[in-house]
């Protein structure tokens, strides 16, 4: 689910392709057409309303450019699951994040993320450390500095826009559903399971 800066227009999605739109606040939902039956994770939007991005299973990419009225589907070249979706302020870099494919022939486990540097039409595979199932992502304001969490209390953390990225040490072996900061990227929140609840304020080093 989200919401633009006023709190009175937002989106959430769900299993079946399901989209719905507010635009007083939550008050009242009604659909949209998805044009999908796949599950869907996450959804993301601009600052404005107007251009946003949804996720889900079967690599499945849709976006909008109309406030999320009409949704087309983006190729994202993979076929698993895509559980979060964020993008930086200008609306044409961002990253998708789901969990290992199928296991490869040697055995390791890397983590599927995805970046896009032209508004969600392409996305390319950044590498990550294996053995890694993640369910959020979040960037600071700037589109550099970004975090990643997952099961076992797995965090990684990227200073080059998501080219790479690197475990930060969590205190907890919860899995970890969801990833925040604040715009200038020194104070996050993670939680999850087991009624979770972590803090930084050190942009995610501890």
């Amino acid at each position: 689910m989200t919401f633009t800066g006023d709190g009175q227009t937002g989106w959430a999605v769900g299993w079946n392709g399901t989209i719905l739109k507010s635009e007083d606040g939550g008050e009242i939902w009604t659909a949209r057409d998805s044009g999908t039956t796949d599950d869907l994770e996450s959804v993301t939007f601009t600052a404005d309303g107007r251009t946003g991005w949804a996720v889900g299973s079967l690599g499945t990419i849709l976006k909008t450019i109309d406030g999320g009225d009409d949704w087309n589907p983006r190729d994202s070249e993979v076929t698993e699951a895509l559980t979060s979706v964020t993008f930086a302020a200008d609306g044409r870099t961002g990253w998708a994040v789901g969990p290992f494919p199928n296991i490869p022939v040697d055995g390791t486990q890397p983590p599927t993320i995805l970046k896009t540097v032209d508004g969600g039409d392409t996305w390319e595979r950044r590498p990550a450390p294996e053995d890694l199932i993640l369910n959020s992502v979040t960037f600071a304001g700037d589109g550099t500095t970004g975090w990643a969490v997952g099961i076992y209390g797995e965090i990684l953390k990227t200073v080059d826009g998501g080219e790479s990225w690197e475990r930060r040490r969590s205190g907890t072996s919860a899995q970890l559903e969801s990833v925040t900061f604040t715009g200038d990227g020194a104070t996050g929140w993670a939680v999850g399971r087991s009624g979770t609840i972590l803090k930084t304020s050190d942009g995610g080093e501890t």
